[in-house]
């Protein structure tokens, strides 16, 4: 049960983001925390958020110690009102963050959420995979050098596979991440053992260049590092809104694939960016359940992962580093 305790004065969209806070807010596992949430331009300033077993907003001048403060500009919250994409709030304007980064994240969190189309094409998977028994399945096809063409019929049935065959192209892509200038490894954070989920610059496209089809067919290609030390910042599981290239650069990886009508197992997040995170994960103190079909990747390794498939990735050596082109369609 969610409850708000409103101030008389409120705006309309403050009202509205605390609405969409309330409604999206889950919290299995039971944490506590109390952040600040202070509104540029708005007429309400600030507001106090408790976290429990149900989200509570007061009027600030309860004045209670904060675990962290989330600080959000009013023409970002309209635009997060407006369009609820699956990108977060970096598309939107200025969100400044103090204290606790991840009670914070607990409640940024709760105002995302899946768009329609989104919803659709999950429950479409789910359908698709129940009446495929991919539950059942315990392994995927392995193809070196397909046809497009076979990859689009993967597409069209929702088949994972996984595609060999790319090692010899490493040597250069690795060249161009050792020569990134500075400011390219910050923002890619190269020299961390961890990368969260970075957009490639610009400038690293041309090496980075998609395999199949070209590059207009595919969002902008992001990679992903992974600890075998930090079980924490294992991928998920996860599922996505479309398919997704995953090649596998440097160190080894074991994948586990759940099909999409094992939900009700994976317990899905109501928030949504551009990835759906799961409850039952590792990450969130939970155990996965389910069918999984399981396989390792080498460099040079690429996984097709189609819409609606959970995927957990983690790494089997002391890092793993990849890339992954998002179909756009």
């Amino acid at each position: 049960m969610m409850t708000t305790d409103l101030i008389k004065n409120t705006t309309a969209v403050v009202e509205h983001l605390i609405t969409l806070l309330c409604e999206g807010f889950e919290n299995p596992n039971g944490r506590s925390s109390t952040i600040d949430l202070r509104l540029v331009g708005s007429s309400v300033p600030k507001l106090a958020v408790k976290m429990g077993k149900s989200l509570m907003v007061y009027d600030s001048a309860r004045n209670e110690p904060a675990d962290a403060t989330v600080t959000i500009n009013l023409p970002t919250i309209q635009a997060l009102l407006d369009e609820q994409p699956g990108g977060g709030f970096a598309g939107f304007g200025d969100v400044r963050v103090t204290g606790d980064p991840d009670a914070a994240r607990h409640l940024l969190q709760s105002a995302l959420r899946p768009s329609p189309r989104t919803l659709a094409r999950f429950r479409q998977a789910e359908r698709q995979h129940r009446a495929s028994g991919y539950r059942r399945q315990t392994r995927i096809a392995v193809l070196r050098d397909p046809t497009q063409r076979r990859l689009l019929e993967a597409m069209d049935c929702s088949e994972p596979l996984l595609v060999t065959g790319f090692a010899s192209t490493l040597a250069e892509r690795r060249a161009a991440l050792d020569c990134a200038a500075g400011e390219q490894r910050q923002h890619l954070c190269l020299s961390d053992p961890v990368i969260p989920d970075a957009p490639l610059p610009d400038d690293l496209a041309p090496t980075f260049s998609p395999p199949f089809f070209g590059p207009q067919e595919y969002e902008t290609a992001r990679m992903s590092r992974w600890n075998l030390h930090n079980p924490k910042q294992s991928s998920g599981p996860y599922r996505c809104a479309s398919a997704a290239f995953h090649m596998l650069l440097d160190g080894h990886v074991q994948a586990d694939l759940y099909s999409a009508d094992q939900a009700d197992l994976l317990a899905p997040m109501k928030s949504f960016r551009v990835r759906q995170p799961c409850w039952a994960a590792p990450i969130y103190g939970g155990a996965i359940e389910g069918s999984a079909i399981s396989l390792e990747l080498d460099p040079g390794d690429m996984l097709l992962v189609q819409t609606g498939w959970f995927q957990h990735i983690h790494a089997l050596d002391r890092s793993a580093l990849s890339i992954c082109y998002h179909w756009r369609y």
